[in-house]
């Protein structure tokens, strides 16, 4: 049997070549007969920057950016093709990830640093950027972003308004005449980890708030205020961002990026895959294996597992998945997965699964490559 093990990032606990060595090994274990292939994979989110990097004999490089709440700090990116391809998470400028739980607050966070590593990877003279959106602290709608290229939004008395989701509500118009002009013969590519729309019920506010740190009632306004965004540059550009798929990635980033930058905004995992030669490393494989640390209904908007398994399934080879935590009732019709295995066993609390995740997953993957041997 030939085995193709393609997970995501655990996160906060295992990259995914680590989660791609766990799995290995464990299935050593229990099954050498089996062969293994390890093809770690991103989805725009956490890790995009060193499984591509790896992926494509680049380097990862890291420089000093604004994060959310206006401090220095260190992120990391990447350069391949020589340095002519620079690849930037969200994630790690300007992600939940560089805060601390109390720090977090929609209403004022900022993107910048997001766009502060566009403009390095400008400088290096890269001809095309790849900015991974995921995992973002943010509901700015980009505006952060944008400021960093040279962007100005405006309030009533042509004031710019100042960082965070909750001054949209302050915003009449933008001027894009100091805009980078070196973005005009860069290809800026926007990879999205989520389907969302921009707005709504299903947008970027309402689904995405609370987990940055937004109230209820901040929720509604930061929806508002992106709805006032939207509006306001649907009237300058006739580009309607309400009806645009992935517009919510990020808070919003990679729609602003797309309206005003010329970004080409795209499905994350799906750009990673045809990135990767997924599907030519599908030949000859009997069963993919994946991984994430939590399968909810957030992994069925276009997350790493969830596009992993879709591309497999088109080519009729069944595909697992590892997960720490499984939330996904009410769509058991609609999984692409053939099996849904637990990584931690049921008396295993949340922060202990986080500590020993290495462990838990090897122990996982022995254990399912013994039940392969007793088939």
């Amino acid at each position: 049997m030939r085995i193709l093990i393609a997970p995501n990032a655990l996160k906060g606990s295992l990259t995914a070549q680590d989660a791609a060595v766990a799995i290995a090994e464990g299935l050593t274990r229990s099954a050498p007969e089996v062969e293994t292939v390890e093809m770690p994979i991103a989805d725009g989110g956490d890790g995009t920057v060193s499984v591509l990097a790896s992926a494509l004999g680049g380097e990862v490089v890291r420089s000093r950016v604004t994060d959310p709440i206006g401090r220095p700090i260190v992120a990391s990116w990447g350069l391949v093709a020589a340095g002519r391809i620079a690849i930037i998470e969200t994630a790690s400028a300007s992600g939940l990830g560089t805060l601390r739980v109390d720090e977090r607050s929609p209403m004022t966070t900022t993107s910048r640093g997001t766009g502060e590593l566009i403009v390095m990877g400008l400088d290096r003279g890269c001809t095309r950027i790849i900015v991974g959106m995921g995992g973002s602290a943010t509901v700015d709608a980009g505006v952060g972003a944008l400021q960093a290229l040279g962007v100005r939004f405006l309030d009533a008395d042509r004031r710019e308004i100042g960082p965070g989701g909750g001054k949209l509500d302050r915003l009449e118009t933008f001027d894009l005449s100091s805009i980078d002009a070196r973005l005009r013969s860069a290809e800026l590519i926007a990879a999205a980890d989520v389907d969302n729309g921009l707005t709504g019920p299903d947008g970027a506010a309402l689904v995405y708030g609370p987990q940055k740190g937004a109230t209820v009632d901040q929720c509604a306004r930061l929806d508002a205020g992106l709805e006032r965004f939207a509006r306001i540059v649907f009237d300058a550009t006739g580009v309607d961002l309400t009806a645009m798929p992935r517009a919510g990635a990020s808070g919003g980033i990679g729609a602003a990026l797309h309206a005003l930058a010329g970004a080409r905004l795209v499905g994350g995992i799906e750009f990673v895959l045809d990135t990767l030669d997924f599907d030519r490393r599908l030949e000859g494989v009997d069963l993919v294996i994946t991984a994430e640390g939590k399968l909810d209904t957030q992994t069925t908007r276009g997350k790493g597992p969830w596009g992993v398994a879709e591309r497999a399934r088109r080519r009729n080879v069944p595909c697992v998945v590892f997960a720490g935590q499984t939330d996904i009732n009410g769509l058991t019709s609609t999984v692409p997965f053939a099996e849904m295995l637990p990584i931690n066993g049921p008396d295993i609390d949340r922060a202990e699964a986080m500590a020993h995740a290495r462990e838990l997953l090897t122990d996982a993957a022995e254990r399912y490559g013994r039940a392969l041997s007793n088939r």
